[in-house]
Formats: C-alpha cells, sequence, structure tokens
C-alpha cells in the first residue's frame, strides 16, 4: 500500500491564548488522519494544547536491499493556516521520544530524531494580494528503522541457492552420466522458478535493481551456463572428443561456481552496508 499506520501525542505551547493548534495543523503527508482527545489548559503566560493523531502516512518504500534494507518513517507537521515569519513550530526534542514499549515485528529501531523544517507553495492560488511563494513552517518527526533480514532471507532465498547447488554438484558427475546430469538441471530450473514466484509475491512493484534481481540474474546464469555445458560436452562425445568434452565441462563448472560464489557475497555485503 505504500503506507504506514502511526499514533503519536503532540503538544505545543503559545503565548496566543486564541489559538487551538489541534484544530488546524495537518499531517501534510498522511492520506488519513483522525485527531482526538483534544485538550487546552492556561499555564501562566502560555497556552498548552495537545491532541492524539492516528494517520495512515504515505511511505515510499526503498526495498532495492531487501531484506537487508533500512527505512527511515516521516511525519511531518504543518499548520497551513499560518505563514512564516508570522508563525514559526521549534520542536520540543527534550521531551519528544519513542513509547519505550513500542515493539515492531520484523523491525529494530536504529534511530529518532526531531526537527524544524519549511516547505513552500509555489503559487498564491491567484490571489494577487499574496506573495507569489509562501513558506509554512513545520515539524518532522523522522524514524530510522532496520530491517532483521536474516532468517527472512535464508527462508526467500533458499530456493535460488539450491538451483545453483545443484548445477553445480551437475559438473561433478561423469559426462557419461547424461540423464542424471539432464535431471540435477531440470531440478535447479524449477527451483528457480519456484522462487522467483515466492520472492515476486513478497516484494512490492519497484523500478529499483534490488538484491533480489542481482541474485536472481546471476542464479540464471549459472544454470544456462550448466546448459551450455550439457549440450556441448553431449556434442562433443558424440564426435569422440571426450577429452576436450571433459575439459569444456571441468573449466564452466569451477568458473561458474567461484563466479557465482563471488557475486553473491559481494552483492549481499553490499546490501548489508
Amino acid at each position: 500500500e505504500r503506507t504506514f499506520d502511526v499514533s503519536f501525542w503532540a503538544w505545543w505551547l503559545s503565548e496566543n491564548p486564541e489559538y487551538e493548534p489541534y484544530n488546524t495543523v495537518e499531517v501534510s503527508n498522511s492520506r488519513d488522519v483522525e485527531i482526538e482527545h483534544k485538550f487546552k489548559e492556561t499555564l501562566g503566560k502560555y497556552t498548552r494544547s495537545e491532541a492524539r493523531f492516528t494517520a495512515k502516512i504515505n511511505k515510499s518504500w526503498d526495498v532495492a536491499d531487501f531484506p537487508f534494507d533500512r527505512q527511515t518513517l516521516k511525519i511531518v507537521l504543518e499548520d497551513a493556516n499560518l505563514a512564516i515569519p508570522l508563525f514559526h513550530f521549534v520542536p520540543d526534542e527534550k521531551n519528544s521520544r519513542l513509547d519505550p514499549a513500542l515493539n515492531l515485528e520484523g523491525w529494530d529501531i536504529i534511530g529518532f530524531k526531531i526537527v524544524s523544517s519549511e516547505s513552500e507553495n509555489v503559487t498564491n492560488f491567484g490571489n494577487p494580494d499574496a506573495p507569489p511563494i509562501t513558506k509554512y513552517s513545520n515539524v518532522t518527526v523522522l524514524i530510522d528503522l532496520k530491517r532483521q533480514g536474516v532468517r527472512l532471507f535464508i527462508n526467500l532465498f533458499i530456493g535460488m541457492f539450491i538451483a545453483a547447488f545443484l548445477c553445480s554438484m551437475m559438473y561433478c558427475l561423469q559426462i557419461k552420466e547424461m540423464e542424471t546430469r539432464v535431471g540435477l538441471l531440470l531440478g535447479s530450473i524449477f527451483a528457480l522458478i519456484g522462487n522467483k514466484y515466492i520472492l515476486d509475491s513478497t516484494l512490492p512493484i519497484t523500478y529499483k535493481i534490488t538484491l533480489s534481481d542481482k541474485l536472481q540474474a546471476i542464479t540464471f546464469l549459472i544454470v544456462v551456463t550448466a546448459v551450455i555445458s550439457t549440450v556441448a560436452t553431449k556434442a562433443l562425445t558424440r564426435i569422440n572428443r571426450h577429452g576436450l568434452a571433459v575439459v569444456v565441462n571441468s573449466v564452466l563448472g569451477i568458473s561458474s561456481t567461484i563466479a557465482y560464489i563471488y557475486f553473491s557475497i559481494a552483492f549481499i555485503l553490499a546490501s548489508l552496508n
């Protein structure tokens, strides 16, 4: 859905006793929001207001490194009725924090901060008395997450590595054991296709090249190399070039296996970093 759900409390201190932020402040990057438990009180020269927000926030998930990806959840609070310089939000960094009991299944929370920022409207919406560009103050909450991906990686990619393993085992068989070699090759093809369906049903649609894409590509290449080796050795055997068939089988088997292991480790380490 490219969203996440969040529930949080927000509070404001203002010298304007008429200011009721829970009626004007919005979560600008939300799809839906509900505000409840509104409250206002006077504390000396300040008016303190608070409310609880429950929102569905728009989020573009970057899954290029899935399942070792990191995500930043962003919540933006803005009062579109009051523009800079008449109004400016100052975040309460000292008292803002996550609930210690918060547990996000499958994720580790590795960072939290709240910052003030600005946004712009680059039109005056046809109002000749308004400036062409209007700036608004907002408060942005940033929550950094890291996916717990080791077990997920094993569960999702095991079929792919089985396909590569079967291809490598095929090279260990003698050339004359063609039926067994073909059987291993077909097994690797089915394992690769099945694993692709699992991954496609798990990952959201993305236009980036992901870790999954890279591992599928090199697994496909090792399967294609095994097919080429099988055809080549069969053809060489038919013309009584058994020695050359053994050399071709060994060279392709060793080189493709080493290359597969190298690139798999390199892609995984790159995602982890």
